[in-house]
């Protein structure tokens, strides 16, 4: 199963982290982590006066002649207020599709969508649990079939052994090129978490993700348990910005969410299979309408016909789940609209998952099809190739075709190629080289998996091979899988002799390439905003290396070729481009009165002023403050968080990391001011009271402190963090008991939390427990075995204790 979700890093402290951050450390570092929650409530403008006097840009010097324009005042934000969305129970489930389409259903039951995933029992096991233990380097963990039911057990000297009932499973190792199973479990807190140990089908091995981008890698004694970028379980089913988490996508109508009542997650869904629904949205109204006699009908059927889809349309149903998303707010379901909950563009921020060419760089899933020429200057759709129905692969008529390497998905649109297919492969009509797949749809090893196990996709760009272009990115070219023992230049000459000049780049996509290489100069950074090239993926990707690296908040100056460009962006029919224009102008020349007064205008046409487009502007921005912060820049950082306030002002997480990055530059009393509006307009959060007992702590408040630490703990006695600071207060005071009830609380939710063995072993000691001292002291260094302290504290109890 991939696994690759993104979300904001947080701090490496656990003492010091945010509670939105309440995990441990993000999984693997080709994730990218950055997802925010935009949360809508009631409209507060919290942008504090203070803080843009503190701020004031300068003068912009460029100007010719005074700029006497008054400065319009952005239109308030309104939050949309969520009407006829479907709800949980409007859906009927899959069975109940089967009573008027039992053919459809039929076939869907025996797809790969059909057989996703399940409970055990229910679904094909793959993994080999058979009770026999699997070393790692420092542990050892044994897959466990007893009287019908499966887990895992995970031992290690001088740690508690850990055992994780197999409670849910996904994937059957369905995938061509690298086929896997996931297994999950049902935590005390009501969430559902996947579980650090995958077996892969066509190897027959367990296998877990390592951190470090060191990819997927057996589990055997060369790899540490602690390398586990998934140990200790901490990614959830679900939307849930706490935890690193899988979405909606592995699974239909998953809907998590906090109960403050039950004070934990309540995790909901349909089924882990991929069911009716999922595509087709909420099927309860429909059904009634089916029921209803003909003559009383009337002519809405209770659900869109997905036939009517355009190609954009099209293309994005399936990418829900086929492809990197960021998240704007939780809560979607089928039927919801999908632009108010997820942007598929903002991923490319940072890390950017995508070569400019629409190859997967590190990690991906078919959403590059959307850089595919079949699709930008054709009408290919997924539907197109793949039955939605039995996931077999079909022609543009619809005719069943033999299998995913059949020509005839190519051969309908490129009838001439199939004449004699062999003049235009210069390969043998029956050979592998002559399957339109093999050179124009390589399976590519997905990079950020590491190259020890299997896990190649079809690349759904579908390019022209090109063995020197290919191979200066560090991708595997179509003809050296079969060529591997020909120099790159020798292919490049045949590929020239047999097709000759080869159909170029589009210029966006040439200059995207320069860009990234350093051979575009910054005086010529505006042809990477072509508004006239009707290509979304590139455009976007062009948009945000100009924000990344060009622009700066308000800035003095910037080329009017950028700005123009900016603006014709602005106006673009995707949501994603547009948002990402006016938050660059705002990002970067909000001093500018004509520009800012242009940015209020276009706010007050917009069509969807809403999350729609302040999610995606306010997300933008909050993930270039991160990076400020990151590298210790406070003051560009609080401007930036104070720009996304600006256009969403009820953003519970950019409040939350703009107290922390005050705190971080020890201005505490702004700290506090941002931390309590987040607990103002949420007050069940518990993640934003933790972060005001974080400050309380910094400025040595600690009794304020403590009363924070608990106010998150009535609401979410699970919240980890809370519980190990508890800890610490109570051992300043001297209440050891009470520290050691805080740190084993903290230790039973997070067991990988190296600093909890430390404290709960120091208050053990100091509690005059010796003999629980020694065991918790030789746990902590199992995490970190050369740490002078931990290792002084071993030698003087075996000192004691041997008296």
């Amino acid at each position: 199963m991939a696994k690759k979700k993104k979300k904001l890093k947080g701090p490496s402290n656990p003492a010091a982290k945010a509670g939105a951050k309440q995990q441990n450390q993000p999984s693997a570092e080709i994730q990218k982590k950055r997802s925010l929650l935009f949360t809508g409530v009631a409209v507060l403008a919290v942008v504090s006066s203070c803080l843009y006097v503190f701020f004031l840009p300068e003068k912009d010097k460029t100007d010719d002649k005074p700029n006497v324009q008054a400065r319009m005042a952005f239109p308030a934000f309104v939050a949309e207020v969520e009407t006829g969305e479907s709800k949980f129970s409007d859906f009927a489930g899959s069975e109940a599709c089967r009573e008027c389409h039992a053919d459809l259903f039929a076939k869907w039951e025996k797809s790969t969508h059909g057989r996703a995933g399940g409970e055990p029992g229910k679904v094909n096991i793959l993994g080999q649990f058979d009770n026999k233990s699997r070393p790692f380097k420092d542990a050892s963990f044994t897959p466990l079939s007893q009287k019908g039911r499966l887990s895992f057990s995970l031992s290690s000297p001088h740690l508690p052994t850990l055992n994780y009932d197999v409670s849910a499973v996904v994937g059957g190792g369905h995938m061509a090129g690298g086929g896997t199973q996931t297994y999950f479990s049902h935590f005390p807190d009501g969430t559902v978490r996947f579980l650090p140990f995958d077996f892969i089908r066509d190897e027959k091995l367990w296998f877990g993700e390592a951190d470090q981008g060191l990819g997927w890698l057996p589990i055997d004694r060369s790899l540490s348990f602690k390398n586990l970028s998934e140990w200790p379980p901490s990614r959830v089913l679900g939307n849930v910005p706490e935890f690193e988490n899988c979405q909606e996508c592995h699974g239909s109508q998953i809907h998590t969410t906090f109960s403050p009542v039950e004070k934990k997650y309540v995790t909901r869904y349909k089924t882990l299979a991929i069911n009716c629904e999922s595509c087709h949205g909420p099927a309860k109204a429909h059904i009634i309408w089916a029921r209803t006699p003909a003559r009383s009908r009337q002519n809405n059927i209770g659900m869109k016909a997905l036939d009517t889809d355009n190609k954009q349309e099209s293309v994005d149903l399936c990418s829900r789940c086929h492809a990197l998303k960021d998240g704007l707010k939780p809560g979607y379901l089928p039927g919801r609209p999908f632009t108010d909950y997820y942007s598929l563009k903002l991923q490319m921020f940072g890390d950017n998952p995508f070569h400019p060419d629409g190859r997967i760089r590190a990690f991906g899933y078919q959403q590059n099809h959307l850089y595919s020429d079949c699709f930008l200057n054709g009408s290919m759709t997924c539907v197109d190739c793949h039955d939605p129905h039995t996931q077999s692969y079909r022609d543009i008529e619809w005719k069943s075709l033999k299998g995913k390497f059949d020509d005839g998905q190519c051969i309908d649109c490129h009838p001439s190629k199939g004449i004699e297919i062999s003049r235009h492969t210069f390969h043998k009509p029956d050979s592998k080289g002559s399957l339109c797949t093999s050179c124009h749809m390589p399976f590519l090893q997905h990079k950020a998996m590491g190259n020890e196990l299997r896990f190649a996709r079809s690349d759904h760009t579908i390019p022209i091979p090109r063995p020197g272009v290919d191979r200066a990115a560090g991708i595997e070219d179509a003809c050296g899988q079969c060529h591997s023992e020909m120099s790159t230049d020798k292919l490049d000459n045949i590929v020239k002799t047999w097709w000759g000049e080869l159909k170029p780049h589009k210029p966006i996509v040439s200059n995207l390439m320069r860009a990234k290489s350093g051979e575009l100069p910054t005086d010529s950074l505006f042809v990477l905003l072509d508004s006239d090239t009707r290509f979304p993926m590139a455009q976007a990707a062009g948009l945000i290396h100009i924000i990344e690296e060009r622009l700066r908040p308000d800035m003095h100056h910037l080329d009017e070729r950028i700005v123009q460009g900016l603006k014709k962006l602005s106006k673009d029919d995707d949501i994603d481009l547009r948002a990402l224009a006016l938050m660059a102008l705002h990002f970067a020349r909000d001093n500018d009165v004509e520009i800012h007064n242009y940015i209020a205008q276009a706010l007050v046409e917009n069509r969807e002023n809403g999350i729609s487009l302040r999610g995606r502007w306010a997300n933008a921005l909050a993930y270039r403050a991160q990076s400020y912060a990151g590298a210790g820049d406070f003051r560009k950082a609080l401007l930036t968080y104070a720009k996304a306030l600006e256009i969403f002002p009820e953003n519970i997480p950019v409040l939350q990391e703009m107290s922390l990055a005050y705190k971080a530059a020890q201005d505490y009393v702004q700290a506090k001011v941002y931390a309590e509006k987040a607990i103002l307009l949420q007050p069940e959060n518990a993640s934003s009271h933790l972060n005001l007992g974080l400050i309380y702590a910094a400025e040595n408040q600690l009794a304020q402190a403590a009363d924070s630490y608990k106010k998150a703990l009535e609401i979410n006695p699970n919240n980890m963090l809370a519980n190990y600071n508890l800890g610490n207060h109570a051992y300043r005071l001297n209440r050891f008991e009470e520290a050691i009830t805080f740190y084993s609380k903290a230790l039973q939710l997070n067991p990988g939390l190296a600093e909890g063995y430390f404290a709960l072993a120091r208050s053990y000691l100091r509690n005059k427990q010796y003999e629980d001292a020694l065991q918790t002291i030789n746990a902590f260094l199992v995490f970190e075995p050369e740490n002078q302290n931990g290792r002084a504290m071993m030698k003087d109890l075996q000192k004691f204790l041997k008296r």
